[in-house]
């Protein structure tokens, strides 16, 4: 049976993956299911969306259980954590000392607005740099350049059956 001319998903096992560079990840099969999508993103938030969108894609209506699971996931407040954090960080490490100061407003200034904002590390680093009255465009760009080829994503599968598959 099929809602709006979707295929309905039967049974389903939701695995969260959690953060990976592209090339450490093993990926994942469908174990002793028939099907298998993966959803990618810069959090666990945007990778379920994509996860859905996935579904979307493939005409499979997600089970009830599954849709109140990934909705459940999404409201968790790590859930908008980004698997960038690090990156800044690892970036702002390898900069030149007399920049000290300046980068440290900038953390300071950054750590506040993630507090009371709730942003993504991009987003609030974006935030903190307009707060910081002396921040220099070029430290801006140059960090972007490093960050360009950043391939950490945020994963979560799910490998599920669907009306009609046999065992």
């Amino acid at each position: 049976m099929s809602v709006e001319g979707k295929t309905l998903m039967t049974t389903y096992e939701l695995i969260d993956e959690g953060i990976d560079h592209s090339q450490y990840w093993q990926g994942r099969g469908t174990g002793h299911y028939n099907h298998v999508i993966v959803g990618y993103g810069d959090d666990a938030s945007m990778a379920i969306e994509d996860l859905l969108e996935q579904l979307a894609m493939q005409d499979v209506e997600p089970s009830t259980d599954l849709t109140e699971e990934l909705d459940a996931a999404k409201a968790e407040p790590s859930a908008t954590v980004s698997c960038h954090d690090d990156c800044f960080n690892t970036w702002h490490n390898e900069q030149p000392e007399e920049k000290a100061d300046e980068y440290m407003a900038l953390i300071k200034t950054a750590v506040a607005l993630f507090s009371e904002l709730k942003l993504t590390n991009h987003q609030w680093y974006w935030e903190a740099s307009k707060a910081v009255s002396e921040y220099d465009d070029d430290h801006i760009e140059k960090y972007d350049e490093w960050h360009e080829e950043c391939e950490m994503a945020y994963r979560v599968s799910v490998q599920y059956d669907i009306e009609g598959d046999t065992e």
